[in-house]
């Protein structure tokens, strides 16, 4: 069964009408229920979960989103992998944000990748790498000196998280 699912995956996924990219109709595909069908059965590998999570169906990345991240709480190669497709934008910010919320258990030095990715030029990619500033990952004075050098940064939104970072989780506040 699990073959037979990965080969209309494949087929539908080669033969499918292409995702609009600026607007019309969304054809008609049923890859997110067969991706979602090999997540449910464990057949999907750490290489499909990517695929998944970076394929231009927003269904199909719905599906593979939290499968990735459940990856990644697994394999340190899966996090460096991950920070990488994060940083080229291959992945969506976003999930970036959803894997430090969830606290999975990036090394040091993805950590310190991670506020790399603070200075990056773009501020999708750098608001979500605001989510390492937690003592999950690091120091309350390392997070109120990264957070303060967000707090003069060209976006607003980053601007505001940040300040909201210093008064909430500074180091001599009763928080």
């Amino acid at each position: 069964m699990t073959a037979t699912l990965q080969e209309a995956y494949r087929f539908w996924q080669k033969n499918e009408d292409p995702y609009p990219t600026h607007g019309g109709a969304i054809p008609v595909s049923p890859r997110a229920t067969i991706a979602s069908t090999l997540v449910k059965i464990g057949a999907a590998d750490e290489d499909d979960c990517f695929s998944f999570a970076s394929d231009v169906r927003s269904d199909v990345r719905d599906v593979g989103n939290p499968a990735l991240l459940d990856k990644l709480m697994l394999s340190e190669e899966a996090r460096q992998r991950f920070l990488t497709g994060v940083g080229t934008g291959v992945l969506s910010p976003g999930l970036l944000s959803q894997a430090l919320q969830r606290s999975v258990p990036f090394e040091q030095n993805q950590v310190d990748g991670i506020c790399g990715l603070l200075g990056n030029r773009n501020p999708r990619i750098r608001y979500a790498a605001m989510a390492v500033l937690d003592t999950t990952y690091m120091t309350k004075d390392r997070m109120r000196r990264l957070a303060e050098s967000m707090s003069s940064d060209n976006e607003a939104e980053i601007r505001d998280s940040a300040l909201a970072i210093l008064e909430s989780r500074h180091p001599y506040s009763r928080v």
